[in-house]
């Protein structure tokens, strides 16, 4: 530490980034110098036009000036004893030793360590903002390739792969260039050119087409049938509707959304290029050819006299095939996830905000329509229930808006217990169960249709008084303090679920369905042939002919407000996927992208193995402690996966979960590690396939990549099925 005695300091008069070189003598300034100018030379391919110091004797010999002159490099001295003229080195001199005292004196390091405050007090400098340079650090401003905290890539138009090339074509709008690259991300980055002359091409091959403002809107998936009941014993005896809760003739539709798209194209239009994302450039047409929007539905009366064996059922927007069931439509809607919206922001909103009104409006046209309570004074006994509103956003599964839901909502735990509410147990569908209905359908080759029940908790029967808070922003002028004494139980009261439970089985067994001792929620016919699973007022039905699953549905929408779809693609949290061959995968694809966001390991590398070849000795290692929190958060996701859809990982997550008590960096890692072997494999799912014997096979992973986003038929389980 004692070597070195003195400090070279070289300053960019452009950046003010400086480079600090420790000396023992200040005969090897020179060599420094030098060694600093052919080092810049090296990387930029640049040299100085000018060198400034004062009159200081290490840069007087005649060898240095012949070699800096011989660069082409102007040397520049100021005169002596004038540090007037070298202003910029003399203040950087000190404000360098300035934080060098302060940095030794706060860290109270002894003074031989003098030499490492004096290159840290260099970094600080070049990294702190400075403002002679506009309030921007020297890096900043000398790094001219940008700063490796800024984004690591740029937005370009792909306009195409290269020919005999894997790599692909860009356009870079700033610089009017054609990029050749092969690392790319597809986005749905917008591209706002400056003026329509930011690209210059033929009109053949860019013609321009405006997007229209109103499009038509998208169909329901599910055909709604009306509420006719047909049974007194099962529906509630209707009231007269109260004068201050008027209902509507008819129940307003649900709350479409807006879809842009491209008008058709009309004929000699110049061309031109639209300051728009890359997806309203569209492609050139072919003569004979019109222009179809992603949004019209596709023709259900076409006809041939080529033979349906030779002809896909798979569709053209790669779902499957509806038929001619009348209770379903081509798109779907109602089988979606559900994202939670905050009542504040959601109202907060410009553009959602009139959405989520007549969404509040349709649901609260629903309550009074059916009936649902009476305005009453609150009474003096009776403790009230308040409500809120649940704002829901469905999606479909490839993450869409389908349609903005409001729920009116209340709060069950001001119920009081034997006052209120009795009995409000109520069961829900066992997930084993619903994977036995889909190995029945796959090795007796079944129908399934999907249905829900519209409002289903209003159709059970009160067995306790219950007075409930008016709906928010919907108060009767005058009457703020009234209360509904309610007919029907709404959504969130205690014994709902129990009572709508209570009159579906009554309609079901009138049906000749009858529930299961293994299972509550699964009802079937006397023959074994049709095969009914409910949760809550989601059903699954699993028969041997469309027509018996029909009449049956028939039959449920004279009694209830119904919804169906034939072979949906989510129900109970999965994903499924009809294959052509009559097979069914299921996965959970849109849950293991959740776990991977929850613990930012969403862009991680992914691996092969689920768990590293030295895993015991992993878990033994003495590690630093882990939030215990996280640990239990992540292995609760995890066990829930392994659980429903990937045995694969259920060995790694079951040793994991024996040290979530006490979690380590080490068994943290392990985590990690299984979580970017599900960064690599989220398609991956359950296989039901056909077997002989009237078994049904399902496929579970070994070790190593699986192929196709499918399990490999390694270890099959024999699920047996007994006619």
């Amino acid at each position: 530490k004692h070597s070195t005695r003195y400090v070279l300091v070289i300053i960019d008069d452009f950046s003010r980034f400086n480079r600090v070189y420790l000396l023992t003598q200040k005969s090897q300034a020179k060599a420094k110098l030098l060694s600093f100018i052919n080092e810049i030379k090296n990387k930029i391919h640049r040299l100085p036009a000018y060198l400034h110091s004062d009159r200081g004797g290490e840069f007087n010999s005649t060898q240095f000036r012949t070699d800096i002159e011989a660069m082409g490099i102007v040397f520049e001295q100021g005169p002596a004893n004038s540090p007037q003229t070298n202003s910029i080195a003399e203040r950087f001199n000190q404000a360098l030793l300035t934080k060098c005292r302060c940095l030794l004196a706060q860290s109270n390091v002894p003074i031989n360590f003098w030499d490492e405050a004096v290159k840290y007090s260099s970094l600080l400098i070049n990294n702190l903002p400075s403002r002679s340079l506009n309030w921007n650090s020297p890096v900043f401003v000398s790094r001219s390739m940008g700063s490796k905290i800024l984004p690591p890539s740029k937005p370009l138009l792909y306009l195409g792969p290269e020919d005999y090339s894997d790599a692909g074509q860009f356009f870079d709008p700033q610089s009017h260039r054609i990029v050749i690259s092969q690392d790319y991300t597809p986005t749905n980055l917008k591209f706002d050119y400056h003026s329509p002359d930011s690209v210059k091409k033929p009109t053949t091959i860019l013609p321009y087409r405006p997007p229209i403002t109103n499009p038509p809107t998208r169909p329901n998936t599910f055909t709604t049938i009306p509420l006719q009941p047909s049974s007194p014993n099962l529906t509630s005896q209707q009231q007269p509707t109260p004068p201050n809760l008027s209902p509507p003739t008819q129940e307003p539709p649900d709350v479409p959304i807006e879809v842009t798209g491209p008008e058709e194209p009309t004929e000699h239009q110049p061309a031109s290029v639209s300051p728009a994302s890359p997806s309203h450039i569209p492609i050139p047409q072919k003569k004979g050819y019109s222009y179809v929007p992603h949004y019209t539905a596709a023709p259900q009366n076409i006809r041939s006299s080529i033979s349906r064996d030779n002809i896909l059922t798979s569709s053209r927007r790669n779902k499957p095939a509806t038929g001619g069931n009348p209770h379903s439509s081509s798109t779907d809607e109602d089988l979606f996830l559900n994202k939670d919206v905050p009542f504040k922001t959601a109202l907060q909103d410009p553009i959602e905000a009139p959405r989520w009104r007549e969404a509040m409006e349709k649901e609260f046209n629903s309550l009074t329509s059916k009936n649902t309570g009476a305005l009453v004074p609150s009474p003096g006994t009776d403790k009230t229930i308040g409500g809120m509103w649940r704002l829901v956003r469905k999606l479909n599964e490839f993450g869409e808006v389908l349609k903005y839901k409001a729920r009116w909502v209340c709060f069950g735990n001001h119920q009081e217990h034997q006052v209120n509410s009795f009995d409000t147990y109520s069961a829900v569908a066992r997930t084993e169960s619903f994977k036995v209905l889909l190995s029945i359908l796959v090795n007796r080759k079944y129908s399934a249709y999907q249905f829900n029940v519209e409002t289903a908790f209003l159709y059970g029967e009160m067995d306790a008084p219950n007075y409930v808070a008016q709906v928010s922003n919907y108060e009767v002028p005058g009457k703020e303090d009234w209360v509904w004494k309610l007919n029907k139980y709404l959504y969130g009261t205690n014994q709902a679920p129990q009572q709508w439970k209570a009159h579906l089985v009554k309609m079901l067994n009138l049906l000749g369905l009858t529930s299961k001792d293994t299972d509550e929620c699964l009802f079937t016919n006397h023959n074994k042939t049709l095969f009914l699973h409910i949760h809550v007022d989601d059903g699954f039905i699993v028969g041997e002919s469309e027509a018996m699953i029909e009449d049956l549905l028939t039959l449920l929408n004279q009694t209830y407000t119904i919804k169906t779809k034939k072979y949906p693609t989510q129900h109970l949290g999965y994903t499924l996927d009809w294959q052509l061959d009559g097979s069914i995968i299921i996965h959970q694809l849109d849950f293991c992208t959740k776990i991977l966001e929850e613990f930012n390991m969403l862009s991680s590398n992914s691996i092969k193995t689920p768990d590293p070849a030295n895993i015991h000795n992993t878990v033994a290692q003495t590690s630093t402690p882990f939030s215990k929190h996280t640990m239990q958060k992540a292995i609760g996701m995890l066990n829930y996966l392994a659980l429903h859809t990937r045995p694969d990982i259920m060995f790694t997550t079951n040793l994991l979960s024996q040290f979530v008590s006490k979690p380590t960096m080490s068994h943290w890692n392990l985590v990690k590690h299984l979580l970017r072997y599900l960064n690599g494999t989220r398609g991956l799912g359950l296989h039901y396939t056909k077997t002989q014997q009237h078994e049904s096979e399902l496929a579970i992973p070994s070790h190593g990549q699986p192929r196709s986003n499918q399990l490999l038929h390694n270890q099959p389980l024999r699920l047996s099925l007994s006619q």
